[in-house]
Order: structure tokens, then C-alpha cells, then sequence
């Protein structure tokens, strides 16, 4: 990923159109695909996109809409909160590290904490607006 083969530049290209865009944020959101399909406005249109992102390899479908691949994984979450990651201090990482355990009450404080103090600024630097908690959290961490 880090190298930016011609293959991931082009994947990141695609998580910009509106198509892919509808799918991918409602796979971030972790819900089951039939409630997708109910819930979508336009299933046709809906479901002509999940088919399109199935069909280029990025995501796959079982109960849930998933990452086709680790790859794809983790193309998604880089790209989708690149424009948040640089908006961080570098002195920010690791403040909830213990040697080499998580302290996780640290780690959920000082999370709320940033959140409480620039939410609004971080959600302007996100494109899929409804997956901002999950990509700033992602960004964060």
C-alpha cells in the first residue's frame, strides 16, 4: 500500500464515487446487508451499486458487506481517513500505552476527550460524513 502500485492509486480513486461511496459507508456501519436493502431508498440503484463494488473486488457480501480482502481493508480505512491523520499533533501517539499493553480506560478518556474538543473540525475533514466516528476513531488510535 505504501508503495502506490498503479492497482491501490486506482482503488482509492474509486472510494470517491457516489456509487462506491453509498456502499462502503454502509459497510462501515456494520449493518446486516438485508437491512440494508430494506432500509436503502432506492434499492435498485442501491443494489446495482453493492453488485459494482462486488464486481470490481472490493467488497464481498455474506451477512454483512465486508472488505473483499485485508488489502482492501486496509485501503479503505488509509484513504478514507487520510485527510483526519494529518490534522493530528505528533506528539499524540501512544499516550495510552503501557510497555506493551493498551490501557484502555486511558485510551477511551483520551479519546472523548479530543472528540469533545474538535469533533466539528475533524468531521469537515471526512468525506463519508456517516462513517466519521469510526474513521476518526480509526485515525486516532
Amino acid at each position: 500500500m505504501r508503495r502506490g502500485d498503479a492497482h491501490i492509486d486506482s482503488l482509492m480513486v474509486t472510494l470517491a464515487e457516489p456509487r462506491v461511496q453509498s456502499v462502503v459507508e454502509s459497510m462501515l456501519s456494520f449493518l446486516k446487508f438485508p437491512d440494508l436493502m430494506l432500509s436503502s431508498e432506492n434499492f435498485k440503484s442501491y443494489y446495482k451499486n453493492v453488485h459494482y463494488c462486488i464486481d470490481i473486488g472490493l467488497v464481498k457480501r455474506d451477512e454483512y458487506l465486508r472488505p473483499a480482502n485485508r488489502l482492501c481493508a486496509g485501503v479503505i480505512i488509509r484513504r478514507l481517513n487520510e485527510g483526519v491523520r494529518q490534522l493530528f499533533p505528533e506528539d499524540a501517539a501512544g499516550k495510552w500505552m503501557d510497555g506493551k499493553k493498551i490501557d484502555m480506560n486511558g485510551l477511551l478518556k483520551e479519546f472523548k476527550k479530543f472528540w469533545t474538543q474538535n469533533s466539528e473540525r475533524y468531521l469537515k475533514a471526512v468525506d463519508y460524513i456517516n462513517a466519521a466516528p469510526l474513521l476518526i476513531f480509526s485515525a486516532f488510535l
